[in-house]
This record gives C-alpha cells, sequence and structure tokens, in this order.
C-alpha cells in the first residue's frame, strides 16, 4: 500500500512539474512572438486530448491603455493531429504544424482604431 501511495506521489509530482514546464515554454513563446507579456495560469490535459491553458492573459503594448489592449481569455485549447505530431516531434520540427484547432473560451479581445 506504501508503494502505491509513493508511485502515486511520484506521478502526481512528474505531471505537475511536466505542467510547470509546458507552462513555462508557452509563456516565453508566446512572449516572443507577440513582443508583449503573457501570463498562462494553469496548464492542463495533453496532446491526444488537447492542451488546456487556463486564464490566459496578453498585456497590451507598453505604452498603450490596459483597458483598450489586453486580451484575455478564460480557456484556451490546442488540439493537436496525433499522427502528425508523432512524425513532426520524431522529425525534430516541432509540434506547430500538427495544431488541428484552437478554442477559446470567453475571450475578450481588443480592437483598437487608428
Amino acid at each position: 500500500m506504501v508503494a502505491l501511495a509513493a508511485i502515486g506521489v511520484a506521478v502526481v509530482w512528474t505531471v505537475g512539474a511536466a505542467s510547470r514546464r509546458v507552462r513555462d515554454v508557452a509563456v516565453t513563446a508566446a512572449s516572443a512572438v507577440f513582443g508583449r507579456e503573457v501570463s498562462i495560469g494553469i496548464v492542463s490535459g495533453d496532446p491526444w486530448r488537447g492542451v488546456v491553458f487556463e486564464n490566459v492573459r496578453v498585456a497590451p503594448r507598453t505604452g498603450q491603455d490596459t483597458a483598450e489592449g489586453t486580451f484575455t481569455a478564460r480557456r484556451l485549447t490546442i488540439h493537436f493531429d496525433p499522427l502528425r505530431l508523432v512524425r513532426d516531434v520524431w522529425q525534430h520540427r516541432g509540434a506547430s504544424a500538427s495544431i488541428s484547432q484552437i478554442v477559446l473560451d470567453e475571450p475578450v479581445i481588443p480592437v483598437v482604431r487608428s
């Protein structure tokens, strides 16, 4: 029984560490792409059923009003084509080409006229 509990704790610890790592990589990559500060609350799911990012926020550009330039979404789910994902990762091409769908729940998308 103790061994099963230890294995359970190890699995939870590993999954939690992987989730934090995915979040850190996603925040760094998105911040670089958008040139803005990006924050993500919780990451869950997996590439086979969808990777879920909770409480996503993309800050406004420097000097832009917060109310006008902040993108938020309660949840952003990325679905992948599993076969293409395996092939692309195997060939060291990354996962972006295997994205089949992106779903936004409760997005707030700023629109600013210039």
